[in-house]
């Protein structure tokens, strides 16, 4: 896989992004990102190990950016993830989960 091509950002904007977040969590996509960009690291199971994850979980991540970019990766709700899962599991369960996050249910 190319991810030099695959990735949109630019190296200087992944750094520049990587550098202004708060949370280590978010910082760590933004690296992701950018080893697979710069091709420090050649593979998804590489680029995870530098930043401290397991394979499924860089897999995760970087499906989660070919779906919707790096602002998905850096919602603040950082939801998305449980949604993902929950949808491939079931789809209707999903709406149910969207009532319970907006605060619909009470």
């Amino acid at each position: 896989m190319n991810y030099a091509d695959l990735i949109t950002e630019t190296v200087t904007e992944l750094s520049k992004v990587e550098k202004a977040q708060k949370l280590v969590a978010k910082q760590k996509r933004a690296q992701f990102l950018r080893l697979l960009k710069t091709g420090e690291a050649t593979t998804q199971a590489q680029a995870g190990g530098m930043v401290g994850w397991k394979l499924r979980y860089s897999q995760s991540i970087w499906q989660s950016y070919r779906r919707g970019g790096l602002a998905r990766l850096l919602d603040s709700s950082e939801r998305w993830y449980a949604r993902e899962a929950v949808e491939r599991r079931d789809g209707t369960a999903a709406k149910l989960l969207d009532g319970v996050w907006s605060g619909g249910f009470g």
